[in-house]
């Protein structure tokens, strides 16, 4: 599935690779709607999923999409990507303040 800005993998806020989430409030018009899109795309059962920015998710495909629509900061067991545990830049961190 190609879903250009259904979902990221991509933290904008940081811009560390990861797991599947929704887009930052300051690129989504209603986060609910976001959720309910990850959900329905979750549903259709991919094999993969390109977002359309960073990397594509690839495993339990539909586990990671729901989860991404439940939270936007919780890593899936399976997920092959491991999250940069290091702290936000001082440069993203005035971003994630939009």
């Amino acid at each position: 599935a190609l879903s250009t800005d259904c979902f990221y993998t991509l933290d904008p806020t940081t811009g560390d690779f990861g797991h599947p989430r929704v887009p930052h409030r300051a690129f989504n018009k209603d986060t609910e709607e976001a959720r309910a899109s990850i959900r329905k795309l979750a549903a259709l059962e991919p094999s993969l999923a390109w977002a359309g920015h960073a990397d594509p998710v690839r495993g339990d495909v539909r586990a990671q999409l729901e989860a991404a629509a439940d939270s936007t900061s919780r890593p899936v067991a399976g997920d092959p990507r491991t999250p940069d545990p290091r702290p936000p830049t001082k440069s993203s961190a005035a971003f994630s303040d939009l």
